[in-house]
């Protein structure tokens, strides 16, 4: 596979809907039209929608020819059952190994802004899209899963175009909004590709499959070859919702390895942006167990737990005390025994912990920016 090849290859969909939102009303009308489809999240589409956008849903919403329904339910299954350390796994697994791309991480650190409080509502976001596309009927057919992978999408389209057009000449660089900051940045092509290209994306993708199964298997998760095979099959037909070359998505979980292994050759690095995304995570650690002494901790050791240490080590990650090392070992003696239902009681304690956890958001964000369905919050809390 030619990794330097796709570093310039896209989503030529989404990229030819944002082109045509431009042409016909102008970039602000564009953005207009994106806040209204991005921001909207009853899973339907808000009426009045420009003509691109409504094409757009109704070309990119369908499964591959190749998605097995009993796999992908398999894969929910496993959301269902571990869901909480799923998402844990998200915050300190899949996300550090992104910021770990040297050329990757510069579109993240954009959208983050390098300011804690965007990178945390990055973070729920993010959960949430996982949240959705992993729920039972997530992707069923007019499944929010499917509607959130199309949301994202087309937003990153939008980031792409705006990354790419030239600045303007009176650009405000001091500016923090959002907007401003992408259009007022001058990317290079020649040494970083286009943003959020084919690599990027299967790189993230991976991110989410092959490395939550590796997180699981390290606080002693025990699935089988056939749970593990869904997995990455629920994954798969999500990377093809995302504009991911079907060619390009690896099927199995030996495939995904060695394509992981293989872009990690190719940009793996150490930048100032990937150590200040990963610092966030743990401060946002400390902000969802609502003690920021104990997220100072247990962030650096709940991510150090998860990757490889040498990657700890790139994305500066603290390492821990001797003491902390035994709160480590601690706290997957917990996990064992609640992910084995060796304790009934302790398993209700610790699920409704981290559920209470995940949905506490800062009393000044919007309510509702983190939604888990019922169903899910009713399995997590049994």
């Amino acid at each position: 596979m030619n990794l330097d090849a796709l570093r310039h290859r896209t989503d030529p969909l989404a990229d030819a809907t944002l082109a045509a939102l431009v042409a016909s009303g102008g970039l602000d009308a564009a953005n207009q039209a994106l806040a209204k489809v991005v921001l909207n999240n009853s899973g339907t589409l808000p009426p009045g929608l420009p003509g691109p956008i409504k094409i757009y849903f109704s070309r990119s919403g369908a499964l591959p020819e190749w998605a097995d329904q009993a796999h992908m339910q398999v894969g929910a299954s496993i959301f269902a059952e571990h869901g909480p350390l799923i998402l844990v796994a998200l915050i300190c697994a899949s996300l550090p190994e992104c910021y770990t791309m040297k050329n990757g991480v510069q579109v993240l650190a954009l959208t983050g802004r390098m300011d804690d409080t965007h990178a945390y509502r990055r973070i729920y976001e993010t959960a949430q899209y996982v949240v959705d596309v992993l729920s039972p009927e997530g992707l069923r057919p007019e499944g929010k899963g499917i509607k959130a992978a199309q949301k994202v999408r087309l937003m990153h389209a939008g980031i792409r175009h705006l990354i790419l057009s030239e600045p303007p000449v009176d650009a405000d660089h001091s500016s923090r909004r959002f907007i401003d900051v992408l259009k007022n940045t001058r990317w290079d092509v020649a040494t970083l590709g286009l943003p959020i290209c084919q690599e990027d994306e299967l790189f993230t993708l991976l991110t989410f499959s092959l490395v939550t199964l590796r997180a699981l298997d390290a606080w002693g998760v025990p699935l089988n070859a056939e749970q593990r095979e869904g997995w990455m099959h629920r994954w798969a037909v999500i990377g093809h919702l995302m504009g991911i070359e079907d060619h390009l998505i690896p099927r199995t979980e030996a495939e995904a390895a060695e394509l992981f292994s293989a872009i990690q050759v190719h940009q793996v690095g150490e930048t100032p942006q990937g150590r200040d995304l990963t610092r966030a995570l743990s401060v946002f650690f400390g902000q969802v167990v609502d003690n920021a002494w104990l997220g100072r901790q247990l962030g650096p050791l709940t991510i150090r737990s998860m990757i490889p240490a040498a990657t700890a080590d790139l994305l500066a990650v603290p390492k821990p005390s001797e003491a902390e090392v035994w709160l480590g070992r601690f706290l997957r003696w917990v996990v064992r025994k609640f992910v084995r239902n060796e304790n009934p009681i302790l398993q209700r304690f610790v699920s409704r912990t981290l559920v209470k956890a995940l949905t506490r958001l800062p009393r000044a964000w919007k309510p509702g920016l983190f939604q888990i369905p019922t169903e899910l919050t009713t399995a997590w809390s049994r």
